[in-house]
Parts: structure tokens; C-alpha cells; sequence
């Protein structure tokens, strides 16, 4: 069987503590806490206009391949102390509507979403979560349904210190590192009830965003933000900048950064009450991150027979695709966003020949899954703007006669090799992947 060299750029960032002290670092789980006790409703936009301000170019992003259109199955939970909103009550009619205003929102990306059912669990003590780490032990295990390309949307009377709060992707879980017992089953998006009213409930909006690999603009700070080149730099969200860093120029800018620029208060990723949109290149990650979610909704063996290359952003493969004596990379420590690789000469070739040298390049983290040099000849495919999948030539296989299943041109230790993968214990470790965003939303 042809064995793939697997390139992965995580898409599946780590986890995020997100609050007004955190120091969040993105490439070690996967939950996000949305900031809460925040009075958006009366928050004052002053001196914020409506305005056309252009944002970064997306480039030849936007001219790249697209993935295919994706739905969601959306099951609900409602789990409340008693029938009000305050005791964590949302009646179906909310939910379906809550599920059409994502299809509205979404929508333009080609990603929909299907209400399946809601479920509704009268417990006053769950409906109260007070201990963040123990939430997915105690509640959304016992509750959750379906796979992981299933959004499972709970509703509860009370969230410690926030409104909203949801896992990203797990990039952990497509390597192969965490196991789906591990990750599928506590993989859910969990928020106050009075988030259906508040803010024209796009806290739901801002959280299926996280869901879906979304972070906050500020969450990596000026440089790198969220990784997404076409939303504004900012230190932090646009309900948190203080009235003398905000102007009308240019249709309402902030000071941040080091620089007066526009704001991302219209974008349903920062903290700010007239949020209505993401950017295009925020519709590209999502959708990258949905395929991903689809591709592994099941169980996700431990080891591949496919190797892919996959990213947050848009990866440049500065070189030649197609290796007749293979290629090998090195990669620094330091830098995550660079690979440098040069193609092999051939061995029978004149001693001292210089190898074609060449860089795999993105501006979010890099990180490669599988040998970093590879034998023989190989052949690289760019099947998206984030995505590419190297395959090393296949070997023929010499079947044994004397063995009647290999006469059907199935290696017997291929089976062996199959089988084999079946029994690699899978990590159990309980982890704490939510994506705690401060809500404002």
C-alpha cells in the first residue's frame, strides 16, 4: 500500500482562556470563554458610523478553490432550573429560529445548518455551572449527540464569568494524538439562555464562529491577531476601547496598535453590539475548518492511509510539486510559519551537485505530520488554497504464491499492518478544549 507523507497546518488551534488578564496561547486546546457581565445592549456606539472602509486585500485567496457547500445537523439542550429565561428556560420555537438566523448569517459561505431536536433536562444543579473545568465531565458528556461535524448548541441558566463558551476544532484529533472518546463527546458550544434575546442574539452567531475556527481579531495580539489577513489589528475589543481612542474619521476609527485605523466592531468576532458579518477570508477559514470537521466525523484512525496538508490560512508551496529522488524539510523551532525543503539529487549522479532548494510557507502556524524527508519519487497536489496531500510513488507489490489471499492482490502484511492499527490504545486523558470567550457578545 502507498504510504502518504502528511503535511498539516493546524487549523486546530489550542486551547483559549479569553479574558481581560488572560494571556491566551492558541496552539494548546481548544475552548474559548466569551466574556460576560457585559451591558451590550446600552453599551454607546458613539462616535461610530456606518461606513465602507475597505479592509486588507484578500488576494488570490479569494480566487482560490472552493470546498464544496456543507450542512450541520444542530441538536439542542435546554437545561434549566424553571420555565424562565433567567432559570435557563428557551422554548423550541426560539431554538428553530435561533437555527435560521445562523443559516442567515452563514449562509453567503455556503455553510447551512438543520435542526434535528432539542432536549430539555429540568436540574437545577446543572443548569448552575460554577466550575469551569468540571463542565464537561458533568454536563456535556451526559447530554451531547451525534458526531463531530454535529453542532450541539446548551443552554443553561449560568456560566461562570461568561455567556457564552465553545470548543474549537481539535487539530490533536486529526493528527491522531486524541482519540475521538476524548474529544467528540465534549465537543459543544454551551450559553446562558438570555443569550436567544441578547444582543440580537449574535452571541450564538459569535460562538458558532469559534466553532467553526474563528478567534477574537485581538486574541494573538498586533502582529497576528487572528490570523486572517482581511479583519483590522486591535490589543482589544471594540466595547473595551475607551471613548478618546475612538473618532469619526474615515467613518469611525479606534487607536489601536500603535495607529488610528478602522475598527472590527461590525464583525461577528469582536465585542460589540452591531456586529452583522465576517469577512471573506473569515468565510474561507470556516469553511476549511467545516470540510475538517465533516472529514473526520467519525472515529479518526490513529494512523492514515492519506497524508494532507491543511491551514488557518492560505499556504504558499514555494517550489516544484513532483520529486523524482523525493525532497526532504527542516523546520525551526522558533519560526512555525516556515519550512525549508530542497528536492534530492539523484544518487547516481555526479557527486556535489546542488539541490533545488524550496520554502513551505503560511501566515499562521505550520506544522508537518509525517517523515520530514522522503525517498524516491513524489508528487505533491494542491487541491485547495490550504490544502495539499504529497503521495510517494507506489511500490509494486510481488505477490506470494503460496499464500491464496495475496493471489487477490492484498498483501498479507498490509492486513497484518491494518489489523494491527486497531489495537493502538487511545489516549483517554479527559482534556479541558473549551473556548471560554469573554462574552460580551
Amino acid at each position: 500500500m502507498t504510504k502518504f507523507l502528511t503535511l498539516l497546518l493546524p487549523l486546530f488551534l489550542a486551547r483559549v482562556a479569553v479574558s481581560s488578564t488572560a494571556d491566551p496561547t492558541l496552539e494548546d486546546g481548544t475552548e474559548i470563554w466569551c466574556q460576560g457581565d457585559l451591558d451590550l445592549e446600552s453599551a454607546d456606539p458613539a462616535p461610530f458610523y456606518e461606513h465602507n472602509a475597505s479592509l486588507a486585500p484578500s488576494l488570490d485567496v479569494r480566487q482560490a478553490p472552493q470546498y464544496p457547500d456543507m450542512n450541520f445537523r444542530v441538536f439542542g439542550h435546554v437545561v434549566y432550573a424553571n420555565k424562565t429565561v433567567q432559570g435557563g428556560y428557551v422554548s423550541k420555537e426560539d431554538v428553530v429560529s435561533v437555527v435560521d438566523m445562523l443559516n442567515q448569517d452563514f449562509g453567503r459561505f455556503g455553510i447551512s445548518f438543520t435542526h434535528v431536536n432539542t432536549s430539555y433536562t429540568l436540574n437545577e444543579t446543572l443548569a448552575t455551572v460554577t466550575d469551569r473545568k468540571k463542565m464537561s465531565k458533568t454536563l456535556t458528556r451526559g447530554i451531547r449527540r451525534g458526531q463531530w461535524a454535529d453542532l450541539n448548541l446548551i443552554w443553561l441558566a449560568h456560566l461562570a464569568g461568561a455567556a457564552g463558551a465553545c470548543t474549537l476544532p481539535e487539530r490533536r484529533y486529526v493528527n491522531g494524538e486524541l482519540s475521538w472518546e476524548t474529544v467528540v463527546p465534549t465537543d459543544a458550544c454551551a450559553m446562558r439562555a438570555t443569550t436567544i434575546k441578547a444582543v440580537r442574539g449574535k452571541i450564538i452567531t459569535h460562538e458558532v464562529g469559534h466553532w467553526l475556527g474563528l478567534l477574537h481579531p485581538w486574541d494573538k495580539g498586533c502582529d497576528i491577531g487572528d490570523y486572517i489577513d482581511d479583519t483590522w489589528p486591535q490589543e482589544n475589543a471594540t466595547n473595551s476601547i475607551p471613548q478618546d481612542q475612538r473618532r469619526e474619521d474615515n467613518g469611525g476609527e479606534v487607536f489601536q496598535c500603535g495607529a488610528w485605523r478602522p475598527s472590527n466592531y461590525h464583525n461577528f468576532m469582536d465585542y460589540f453590539p452591531f456586529r452583522d458579518s465576517f469577512t471573506d477570508l473569515q468565510g474561507q477559514r470556516m469553511r476549511a475548518f467545516g470540510y475538517l470537521r465533516h472529514k473526520y466525523s467519525a472515529e479518526r484512525p490513529l494512523s492514515a492511509d492519506e497524508s494532507e496538508l491543511w491551514a488557518g490560512c492560505q499556504v504558499k508551496w514555494n517550489g516544484a510539486k513532483s520529486f523524482a529522488h523525493g525532497f526532504a524539510c527542516e523546520r525551526n523551532a522558533t519560526d512555525t510559519f516556515r519550512l525549508s525543503c530542497a528536492a534530492k539529487p539523484d544518487p547516481a549522479g555526479a557527486a556535489g551537485g546542488a539541490a533545488e532548494q524550496f520554502a513551505v510557507e503560511a501566515r499562521c502556524p505550520l506544522e508537518w505530520i509525517g517523515p520530514l524527508e522522503i525517498d524516491g519519487g513524489v508528487t505533491c497536489e494542491e487541491l485547495n488554497f490550504n490544502h495539499i496531500r504529497c503521495k510517494p510513488a507506489a511500490i509494486p507489490q510481488v505477490p506470494d504464491k503460496s499464500d491464496p489471499e495475496n493471489n487477490k492482490g492484498v498483501p498479507k502484511d498490509q492486513k497484518r499492518k491494518k489489523d494491527d492499527s486497531k489495537s493502538v490504545p487511545k489516549d483517554q486523558e479527559e482534556e479541558e478544549r473549551w473556548v471560554w470567550g469573554v462574552t460580551d457578545n
